[in-house]
């Protein structure tokens, strides 16, 4: 076969699945006609297969690529394909040898429907559930704006911005001033901005005994706090109050003797834990008074509490404020993820901890969001690849957590991103995957701008 006779048959194969949109606009699922087009894309799909491996259709800076060529004269020809991807979200599909018409049959009719921005990851997720041969990509992309967002991000330095804010509100509840709201708010703001650009990674930290670091547990609470309300969508004002509540969640840390300032409980003898738990009641006071909202008090004292109302300071009924429970799940990661020993948990095995305290300390619903935003492998975690390469999760996949997009740290590839979940059909295998995470050794932390304790 030709290779013009070859691009004949692929433009055919797309033109009849434009078919497959229009007709569901004309016609109810299930109509004969509906039927003969789905069954029309199955076999020229088919037949294209004969000569390629895979059919690969994208989208590229609004321009449609097929087979990594450029294909202005088919975009001006079926525009509603492009516009149907686009308004789902999808920046490539990929067709594989042996797709069946069912898997036509759901594509072209996610294609042909409106987007669910309500619940988009849930659909991406279903669409994807259902597609065993044809790959979807999806943008990643939270709004057109997004270069933009990337661009500033990339010029944000969220911890020291936050060290900063700790210093200050530090000032305040010594002196017994009001906290500058406003303040806290723009910070949470930054943070939102940086998470909206998927451009945020988690700075690894370690506990040494006596230097505490508030500014950097803070930080990484309220980015993944940040990143759990993106997905799930909630408005924008909605997820600036939560990425502020988990800004000053542990400021009670401020009002405990020195010796037991951000000393992790296991680490702790019984009458240092007892004393160090009244941290949350003694942060919600002082944010009580010093003028703060509801929702941020409520957070100080309730984020060692799980939904079944148990958990300290005192056990009460009525589960927390859907905030706060936000806020629960990425406290209880990010003090997970530090090192209390030589071999510290693996990420897996946070997450079947967290699985497992489901429906009792945290609610699932939300969990099931957590690990959509964060992945197994949250972004600034530093892997080892299945080849022996070490590399950073940049990007969460949340349609597979345990596949993120990483960048690649030393050799002659340094820089470069790689998505993990990109599938060889050739091979029949992942090219690369993670095979475990690694920590930091002992003594890499940066000095601490954490402030003085506070004496009441």
């Amino acid at each position: 076969m030709s290779e013009r006779a070859q691009w004949n048959d692929v433009v055919e194969a797309l033109h009849a699945l434009l078919t497959c949109i229009v007709t569901r606009g004309q016609y109810p699922e299930g109509h004969p006609a509906i039927e003969r087009s789905d069954e029309t894309v199955t076999g020229l799909l088919f037949k294209v297969h004969q000569r390629v491996a895979e059919l690969v259709v994208a989208i590229v800076d609004g321009e449609l690529f097929v087979l990594e060529r450029p294909m202005p004269e088919l975009r001006a020809r079926m525009p509603l394909l492009l516009d149907a991807m686009t308004r789902h979200g999808i920046e490539c599909l990929v067709f594989l040898q042996g797709v069946e018409k069912r898997e036509v049959t759901s594509l072209a009719a996610t294609l042909a429907g409106p987007a669910d921005t309500r619940r988009a990851a849930a659909a991406r997720e279903k669409l994807q559930t259902e597609l065993r041969r044809v790959l979807v990509r999806f943008i990643s992309l939270r709004s057109v704006e997004r270069r933009a967002l990337e661009d500033e991000a990339e010029r944000t330095e969220i911890e020291p911005v936050v060290a900063q804010l700790m210093l200050d509100v530090a000032d305040s509840m010594r002196a017994r001033l009001a906290i500058d709201v406003g303040a806290v708010r723009a910070v949470a703001t930054q943070i939102l901005g940086v998470v909206t650009a998927g451009t945020y990674a988690l700075r690894h930290r370690r506990f040494d005994e006596g230097a505490a670091d508030l500014p950097g547990h803070s930080a990484n609470v309220a980015i993944m706090s940040a990143a759990i309300a993106l997905e799930a969508e909630l408005p924008p004002a909605v997820i600036i109050e939560i990425t502020a509540a988990a800004l000053l969640h542990d400021t009670g840390e401020l009002l405990l003797p020195d010796a037991l300032q951000g000393v992790p409980d296991p680490l702790l003898d019984e009458r240092g834990a007892r004393y160090a738990r009244h941290h949350p009641l003694l942060g919600a006071r002082a944010l009580l008074e010093a003028g703060c909202p509801a929702l941020w008090v409520a957070t100080a004292l309730e984020h060692h509490r799980g939904i079944d109302g148990l958990g300290y300071p005192t056990p009460v009924e009525g589960a927390p404020h859907e905030g706060t429970r936000i806020v629960t799940i990425a406290n209880y990661f990010e003090r997970k993820r530090i090192p209390l020993g030589d071999v510290p948990e693996a990420p897996e095995a946070v997450v079947r901890g967290a699985t497992a305290l489901a429906g009792r300390y945290f609610d699932p619903a939300w969990l099931d969001v957590a690990l959509r935003a964060l992945g197994v492998f949250p972004p600034g975690t530093v892997v080892e690849l299945t080849d022996g390469q070490p590399a950073m999760v940049v990007r969460v996949n949340p349609t597979d957590p345990l596949r993120p997009e990483v960048r690649l740290l030393f050799g002659d590839d340094a820089g470069r991103r790689i998505d993990l979940a990109r599938f060889d059909p050739l091979e029949r295998r992942y090219a690369k995957s993670i095979v475990r995470a690694l920590v930091p050794k002992p003594g890499a932390r940066e000095e601490s701008r954490y402030p003085p304790p506070i004496e009441e």
